[in-house]
This record gives structure tokens, sequence and C-alpha cells, in this order.
């Protein structure tokens, strides 16, 4: 039940419509597919807060063991494929280059959402900034992408924030459901 919930929350976001997803669904589901919820050092929360997908590495690596790594790089093999289908490449970082880093940034955010270390009210305006700014990248409008104040930088000027390309919340849902962790199986091998 608390799989399918998800799922169709990512299948709205995907939609347009952002609704606030149940938090205790949320966090069932993502122990469905593998999410680690006990033993959890202290460092796990202070770096689910961080903005910076470096930042919030360690927490992720906690949490989801080798599974975090194989997103990456499930990422970047869909990231590939996406480029070629739609003939047009998505943005990258003016710093690093990345190309990838609102669709990781978007895993470590709903992990965040469900392990309390962000508030819905806190994470809201980046999921549909995420969202909206793939949009506009697609239609050719770049300059009218959103720009937001990071959680962890409350003085600082707004940035551009990472978008996801439209369509990318089925990759999620096809990336997720293929992770499904029987409970005999120990989530952290990758056979499990």
């Amino acid at each position: 039940m608390e799989v399918q919930l998800f799922i169709d929350w990512l299948t709205a976001y995907g939609e347009g419509r952002l609704l606030v997803p149940n938090l205790m669904v949320l966090t069932s589901a993502l122990i469905h597919f593998g999410a680690k919820n006990e033993n959890l050092n202290g460092v796990v929360i202070p770096s689910l807060r961080k903005y910076s997908n470096a930042g919030r590495a360690p927490a992720m690596r906690t949490i989801w063991g080798h599974r975090f790594d194989m997103y990456k790089a499930d990422v970047n093999d869909w990231l590939e494929k996406y480029e070629i289908d739609t003939g047009k490449p998505l943005p990258t970082l003016k710093k690093s280059g990345n190309k990838t880093s609102g669709m990781i940034q978007i895993f470590g955010e709903i992990t965040a959402l469900a392990y309390g270390a962000l508030s819905w009210y806190e994470l809201a305006p980046f999921l549909n900034a995420r969202r909206e700014n793939g949009i506009l990248w697609q239609e050719d409008k770049k300059e009218e992408r959103i720009k937001l104040v990071t959680p962890n930088a409350p003085n600082e000027d707004p940035i551009l924030v990472s978008s996801i390309p439209p369509g990318f919340e089925m990759f999620l849902i096809s990336e997720f459901s293929g992770w499904t962790v029987m409970p005999w199986v120990d989530s952290d091998t990758p056979e499990g």
C-alpha cells in the first residue's frame, strides 16, 4: 500500500501536482526500497539538511548503502539516453560541469523529508523549482528559470535551482521499483 501511494505521489509530481505526502507512508516506502531506519549515527540528520549533493553524501551512503552510488550511475546512463532521444543537451553547472545535480538532489531531498531533516515547507519550493526549471529549459526559456535562497545560506543571493528533466519521475519510479528488498536479504549487499 505504501509503495503504491509513493508511486502515485511521484506520478502526481511529474504531472505538476505537488501534493503534501504522508510522511509515515513516505518513510515506509523508502524502507521497503532498502533505506536503513536503525542504528543511524549522529551525522545523518545534519548531513541530510545540507543543500549540496556533497554535503548530503555521507547521510545518503549511511541510509542507502551501495544503492546511492548505483543510483548516481543509473542517472548518468539515463541522462545519456535522454539527451540522445530528445536531441537536447541538459544544462550544466557552471563550476563543475555536472548535468545530474538536480536529479541527485531530488533523491536526497525525498530522503531528507522522510527522515525529518527537511520539512515540507522547506522542501516544496525546491521540488517545484526543479520540475519547472526542467520544463523551462526544454522550452528554451532558460532565462525564466527559478532562483531560490538555499536553506543553508539564508542571507546569500538566490541561486538557480538545478533542474530535473520532464519525465524524470518515471525514471525515479522505475529505479525505486527495482530496489524492492525482501526481509531476508541484507539491504546493503549488491545482491539485495
